[in-house]
């Protein structure tokens, strides 16, 4: 296999203890769990398969049994406090799964990442293989919580084994020890020529004051139009 048959597989983390705003994965929007709305968006990326990552704490239980509910989406359960843990067990979990396959990294917090932005960031790594990882928020252009980290299994293998005997902090996010490492991984980002700076424009959910925001403009939106809503149609509206 090469990269240009690469599986493609989603793998969206997401628990219910958050510190800041326990639960938001499943609080209601338009009378709708969160996550609904960051599936159903990610599922018109074509050629792909799409896991949600959780932990086998009895709190993320009620998460299961909502991706359970859902068509067409594998559910994975794992490691707490080591996320890169849980990355590469589910990974280790897909059959036939192969180095060159690619792995994009979703965090449950960004309830409205575009599928334009992860689509030109999966063509930007097959295009380019001396890449590991494209990080579309490296660039100004696009704003924060629209798109989604991009890089390979055998990355992740590499990050895994790696990681194993370093300290906590390069276990609790997935590429915390490649961004710190970047003589052994090569990052890019992504940049869209039709937009200047956008940086200050945040859609991610982290606190109750982020989530009103955005259930606010969403509730404007309607169901039907947060699922259509593309990157323009975000920079327009908060500008």
């Amino acid at each position: 296999m090469d990269a240009a048959s690469a599986n493609t597989y989603i793998i969206i983390q997401a628990r219910m203890g958050s510190s800041r705003l326990p639960g938001k994965v499943l609080k209601k929007i338009n009378g709708i769990p969160a996550l609904w709305y960051l599936i159903k968006r990610l599922q018109k990326v074509p050629y792909t398969k799409l896991f949600v990552a959780t932990s086998t704490l009895a709190i993320d239980d009620q998460l299961s049994d909502f991706v359970d509910s859902m068509d067409n989406i594998y559910l994975f359960r794992g490691s707490h406090t080591d996320l890169v843990s849980r990355y590469h067990q589910c990974l280790a979990s897909i059959k036939n799964h192969h180095p060159f396959d690619v792995v994009i990294r979703v965090c449950a917090d960004n309830f409205m990442i575009c599928p334009s932005v992860v689509i030109a960031s999966i063509k930007l790594l097959l295009a380019n293989q001396d890449l590991d990882i494209i990080n579309p928020f490296l660039d100004k252009s696009l704003p924060f919580g629209c798109g989604a980290e991009v890089s390979r299994v055998s990355i992740i293998d590499q990050i895994y084994y790696n990681t194993r005997l370093g300290p906590q902090n390069f276990k609790e996010h997935l590429f915390f020890y490649a961004y710190n490492n970047p003589n052994i991984f090569t990052t890019s980002p992504l940049r869209d020529l039709r937009f200047d700076d956008n940086s200050k424009i945040n859609i991610s959910v982290d606190t109750h004051q982020d989530f009103e925001r955005i259930k606010d403009w969403m509730e404007c939106l309607g169901v039907n139009a947060c699922l259509e809503t593309d990157v323009d149609d975000i920079i327009k509206w908060f500008k």
